[in-house]
């Protein structure tokens, strides 16, 4: 009996499933200018992913410089002297 549930009930799925995927088929070929809006929202969700991995990288890589900068100015205030304040640097 709950075996003929389970399937009644996967079948009942997969039918509104069809039946979603005839209606947004058929809302496409009765409206095809609504595909480039689709485009368009998926061309700027990608535009906008790429936008904020760009940026992250960038925040990533000027924070690598400035450590290696402070590195550098560490290594050569200590080698010229052992007085070194880290605050000076800006």
């Amino acid at each position: 009996m709950n075996n003929d549930q389970s399937k009644s009930a996967e079948n009942e799925k997969a039918k509104q499933e069809e039946d979603l995927e005839e209606k947004i088929m058929k809302e496409i070929k009765e409206h095809p200018d609504r595909n480039h809006f689709f485009v368009d929202m998926i061309l700027q969700f990608l535009f906008d992913l790429l936008h904020r991995t760009l940026l992250r990288w960038q925040w990533v890589i000027d924070k690598k410089i400035k450590g290696l900068c402070w590195i550098a100015c560490f290594v050569k205030s200590e080698h010229e002297s052992r007085d070194f304040d880290p605050g000076t640097i800006h």
